[in-house]
Order: structure tokens, then C-alpha cells, then sequence
């Protein structure tokens, strides 16, 4: 992970074991070639895809709230190194 973190382009925020209330499922945000955006919400019964414009402004309202909670891109590598040093050396 620290690897694939200082690639550039890569932004990896680790989110600490918090609760943030509007995480309630898993879900991932992808931009499409044309910029479009799909999502992929993970669900009690497997999963579901949308397009939709309101359930991708809630998704990306939800993202922002999470991302708003992790540590930022130098901390977040700070934790990863000290994880390794404390676990894997």
C-alpha cells in the first residue's frame, strides 16, 4: 500500500475505525471515458449499479463526509510506515 500510495496521481487517505453516520454500506464511484459516473453500492441482498444523478450526488455527498473524516495523504503514509515498522519488522 505505501508502494502503490506514492505513485503519482495516487491519493490513499486511510479512514480511521470511526463511525461516520452516513457510511451505511459500502460503494464505489467510477468515472467513465466519456467523465460520466457510475456507482456500485454493495447491499444486504449482493449489490446494484446506478447512474441516476440523485444517487450519485448523495453517494459523492457521503464520500465527501468520510473523506472529510481521514487522515490525510502524509498522514496516512506516516501510519502505513509505522504499521510496518511496528508489525512487520
Amino acid at each position: 500500500m505505501l508502494e502503490l500510495s506514492e505513485r503519482p496521481g495516487a491519493r490513499l487517505q486511510v479512514l480511521p475505525t470511526v463511525y461516520v453516520e452516513d457510511a451505511r454500506a459500502a460503494f464505489t464511484i467510477a468515472t467513465q471515458a466519456d467523465r460520466s459516473d457510475a456507482a456500485y453500492l454493495v447491499t444486504g441482498m449482493g449489490g446494484m449499479t446506478s447512474a441516476d444523478p440523485d444517487d450519485l450526488a448523495n453517494l459523492h455527498e457521503r464520500f465527501a463526509s468520510l473523506q472529510a473524516e481521514a487522515l490525510n495523504v502524509r498522514d496516512t503514509r506516516a501510519l502505513i510506515r509505522r504499521v510496518i515498522e511496528e508489525r512487520w519488522t
